[in-house]
C-alpha cells in the first residue's frame, strides 16, 4: 500500500471492493457477508501466494530506498500486476456467487 511494506495493496483493494459491494447500508444490517468474503479472499490469497505481506511476496522492503531499487531492478511490478489481477478475480468471483 503505497510503499509502506505492509499488507499487499491488491489484498487491501480487494477488501475495499468487498466492503463496497457487500458492506452495510444501515447500522442494523449484518456485516457478516462482507466479513465472510474478506476472510475467504485473504485465506485464498495466502494459500496461492504464501503471504498477504508485501515484503514477503516481493522479497524486498518497499519502505526503504534499497527495496525500491530492488523492485525496479528486478522488474517486480510485473509480480504486483499478477497479484492485483488474481485478487480482483477472487473478489469478482465471490461477489458474483453471492448475487
Amino acid at each position: 500500500m503505497s510503499k509502506t511494506s505492509g499488507v499487499c495493496g491488491a489484498v487491501a483493494g480487494g477488501v475495499i471492493a468487498i466492503g463496497l459491494a457487500l458492506g452495510r447500508d444501515a447500522a442494523g444490517q449484518s456485516a457478516e457477508p462482507a466479513g465472510e468474503m474478506t476472510r475467504a479472499l485473504v485465506g485464498e490469497f495466502e494459500r496461492q501466494f504464501g503471504s498477504r505481506d508485501c515484503t514477503a511476496l516481493l522479497g524486498c522492503d518497499l519502505s526503504t530506498a534499497e527495496g525500491r531499487a530492488t523492485f525496479d531492478e528486478q522488474h517486480l511490478r510485473d509480480r504486483c500486476v499478477g497479484y492485483t489481477r488474481r485478487a480482483a478475480e477472487l473478489v469478482a468471483r465471490g461477489v458474483l456467487q453471492l448475487a
